[in-house]
């Protein structure tokens, strides 16, 4: 499935460059409108490769489940005590239920994956559609480059998440730990911001000296942008976001349309968005708190949120406490 991503990328990225020289459309509509019935394949092989994966890893787990249960394994268990039965019930029990659980997470995030790769593409389409076909006006060429280049970086976000996200899946613990000053991160995270705040009037503000902790540099490169990102996406023009570090802790204030705290308990879920109509205006992909929650669970770390509906939000990560908890207050 990854592999498929990275094909669509490929295919993205073209789309891309040729939206750029939006000049050439009325010449090369028919080119570009090739390019996207590409793509369109290219998204109905990986959801195909998605509804394969989950069929394979059903069909293995049931196999093992299968082999708990044939005729040897019953009767080496004629001879166990019942309170041996009943701890080995016990734990089929919760492995079922893992199994079913882990079924729906992945039929849940495949479903998903097709619709939020499905709207742009749907967008793309139907502007390329109407420059190749010549049902776009003169005027209107450049416009609707501009548009399916936009939606097209769109895609390449979300594609890039999924694929980051299918990697964090593979593994419960960070590789690679080594020691990570937490503020040369902020720092270039928000060099690397500077030009999306400065486009809405959004001040950055670091605050704090060096933060060390033991880590793995890219995933926690990871963590902060994301985090960073998001404050910057839901934060409101002429706003701020303030970035402290310091004694093993990174937490990370805007100034923004806060978090209603009914939703506290479901930001980090995949895909989940507070405000809709504000994420896809600001090109929010809803998998960036998601990224989050998993490379702090990888290391270990405690998440806590903070938030006043239409004021503020505060997110703060505690690599001092274990278990990778989330704290909601």
């Amino acid at each position: 499935m990854k592999k498929a991503l990275m094909q669509i990328t490929a295919v993205t990225a073209a789309v891309a460059f040729l939206t750029a020289i939006g000049v050439s459309f009325a010449v090369s509509g028919m080119e570009l409108y090739l390019q996207i019935i590409i793509l369109v394949c290219a998204l109905v092989a990986v959801c195909a490769l998605g509804v394969a994966a989950s069929t394979a890893v059903s069909r293995r787990m049931m196999k093992e489940l299968s082999m708990l249960t044939s005729d040897d394994t019953a009767y080496a268990a004629s001879s166990m005590r019942y309170e041996e039965l009943e701890s080995i019930a016990k734990k089929l029990t919760e492995q079922k239920a893992r199994i079913l659980s882990q079924e729906h997470i992945k039929q849940e995030f495949t479903a998903n994956v097709s619709h939020e790769l499905k709207t742009p593409l749907t967008s793309i389409s139907g502007y390329a559609e109407m420059i190749a076909t010549g049902m776009a006006k003169p005027d209107d060429v450049s416009d609707f480059a501009h548009r399916i280049q936009k939606e097209a970086r769109r895609l390449l976000t979300l594609i890039s998440d999924i694929i980051k996200l299918s990697e964090l899946d593979e593994t419960d613990k960070a590789e690679s730990m080594e020691p990570v000053d937490l503020k040369d991160i902020v720092t270039e995270c928000s060099e690397i911001l500077y030009n999306s705040a400065a486009e809405n009037d959004i001040d950055i503000n670091i605050v704090g000296g060096n933060c060390v902790v033991q880590g793995n540099h890219s995933l926690l490169t990871e963590l902060v942008f994301n985090l960073m990102d998001n404050a910057i996406r839901y934060n409101r023009n002429g706003g701020s976001i303030t970035v402290t570090v310091g004694d093993g802790v990174l937490s990370v204030r805007d100034t923004g349309i806060g978090i209603p705290s009914q939703h506290f308990d479901r930001i980090f879920e995949r895909f989940y968005r507070v405000d809709k109509s504000r994420s896809k205006a600001t090109g929010g992909t809803g998998l960036g708190l998601a990224i989050v929650k998993h490379v702090a669970e990888q290391h270990g770390a405690r998440i806590s949120i903070d938030s006043e509906e239409g004021k503020c939000t505060l997110i703060t990560i505690n690599f001092n406490e274990s278990k990778g908890a989330t704290d909601y207050e």
